[in-house]
């Protein structure tokens, strides 16, 4: 079991979950779901307020979904999303209210998955680039993109990012010189 409820018409869960001891691990169940009945699948995951470590390098995502934390200051994963699955009109990830601080490789990684919105999030610390996309779209509004040891943000390809909102800030990156 999943531990699943109803808002706003939506499958949703919520992590930490008494089932899945690891993000990766309720994230893993999810994109299971999906592949076995999207009906059943969660299309919104709640994270919790404090520190939530990956135990790889990213938390894959497979599926349109939204997840959705406690705030830029109280919800932090450290480690990196992977944002995959087939490209469809109107269908999207979208990453909310958290940080993401730390990670061994890019914050968000995308490499011609769905396309993504991220609104008043952080990127920080990340031992690659904050935001990596190639071939996909993406939209950033009030994201804060700073101290990355290469690239705030690095398109490859036919990726497009729009940046927006005056809270938007990419600065101080490229930290290893």
């Amino acid at each position: 079991g999943l531990g699943t409820g109803e808002y706003k018409g939506c499958v949703y869960t919520e992590y930490p979950h008494p089932n899945h001891p690891s993000l990766e691990s309720l994230i893993a169940r999810c994109n299971e779901l999906h592949r076995e009945d999207p009906t059943r699948a969660p299309t919104i995951l709640f994270i919790q307020e404090g520190v939530h470590e990956v135990e790889g390098h990213y938390l894959r995502i497979t599926y349109p979904m939204k997840i959705i934390g406690a705030g830029q200051e109280k919800t932090t994963i450290h480690g990196g999303f992977d944002i995959r699955g087939t490209k469809e009109e109107g269908k999207k990830v979208v990453l909310k209210d958290m940080a993401m601080k730390g990670s061994s490789r890019s914050g968000l990684r995308n490499d011609n998955g769905l396309s993504f919105l991220c609104k008043e999030m952080t990127f920080t610390q990340c031992g690659n680039h904050g935001v990596w996309a190639l071939n996909t779209k993406g939209r950033l509004i009030n994201c804060v993109i700073t101290q990355c040891r290469w690239s705030g943000i690095y398109c490859q390809g036919n990726a497009l990012i729009e940046l927006e909102g005056d809270q938007t800030k990419v600065d101080g990156n490229v930290t290893s010189g």
